[in-house]
């Protein structure tokens, strides 16, 4: 890994990153799995080597620009300005510099940049589950980015896109609010979960956090996840097996697993095997 750590001047708000067609290459041609530009108690952007091998290529021999930006927010639109209020907001903006023009990039052409954006969250807001990133378009629209979360450990909203724009931190109250889960551990990861619509609950603002999972309730979050057809998708999934049935851990980590590889999603190596009481019982 290749980091590029950066310690703000005092009140300085706007960044630009050089990558010349030199050290582009470089890169590439050592293979780095992973290069980090990292600005000191504000964010962070990484890229693996498949989004460094593609931005090598579609720069051809010009050098690279990474600008980065708080935005003004006196220039956000009114539905941008509610979503993200006081929390920060940045613009992302690439650039191909060659000895003639200035290229702008604002699609990364199915391939993805993962950005880390520094928040301690407020003391009203006491769901992180409810914390997103937020995505705002050259028109001013917001778009919630479902696959967004708040990480405790780092102290940031962390993301992935690829596009390259406006940027925030927004929070999202949930329109649901369930009465039976106050005291319990899984609080957050509930209320994280039901914001994105992808456990519903059981109705009459209750989630029963204790209920056994069914296939079929397992099967419907992550096609809501996948963001599928879900009645063409769940209609074929009961064809092949009851929806009905309880679902394992086990089986969980199965799917979980499978989903993973078929949606592309690199999974983190666990140097650590946990052993479990019923081990044995694990096929």
């Amino acid at each position: 890994a290749v980091g590029v750590p950066i310690i703000p001047a005092a009140r300085q708000s706007a960044f630009n990153i050089i990558l010349q067609n030199e050290t582009k290459n470089r890169l590439v041609q050592e293979q780095v799995q992973r290069f980090e530009v990292k600005i000191d108690k504000m964010f962070s952007v990484s890229f693996d080597q498949d989004i460094l091998q593609w931005l090598n290529i579609a720069t051809g021999g010009g050098d690279l620009h990474l600008r980065f930006a708080k935005a003004d927010t006196a220039m956000l639109s009114s539905q941008a300005a509610a979503a993200v209020g006081s929390r920060p907001v940045y613009d992302l903006t690439f650039l191909n510099v060659s000895s003639t023009m200035k290229t702008p990039i604002t699609n990364l052409d199915g391939h993805s940049i993962s950005v880390r954006m520094l928040y301690t969250p407020a003391a009203d807001e006491k769901s992180t589950g409810s914390l997103y990133a937020v995505y705002v378009d050259e028109n001013g629209n917001v778009e919630w980015l479902t696959k967004s979360s708040y990480d405790a450990d780092q102290k940031a909203v962390i993301f992935e896109t690829g596009h390259l724009s406006t940027y925030g931190v927004g929070y999202k109250t949930p329109v649901l609010a369930f009465t039976d889960i106050e005291n319990h551990w899984a609080k957050n990861d509930i209320e994280f979960a039901a914001s994105r619509d992808l456990l519903p609950g059981t109705g009459d603002a209750q989630f029963s956090p204790d209920l056994g999972m069914t296939w079929g309730m397992f099967a419907d979050a992550l096609g809501r996840l996948a963001m599928l057809d879900l009645p063409s998708y769940l209609q074929m999934l009961f064809m092949g097996k009851s929806m009905d049935a309880v679902i394992t851990r086990e089986e969980m980590a199965v799917l979980m697993a499978n989903y993973a590889k078929i949606m592309r999603i690199t999974l983190p190596v666990n140097y650590e095997t946990a052993v479990f009481a019923d081990n044995k019982q694990i096929s």
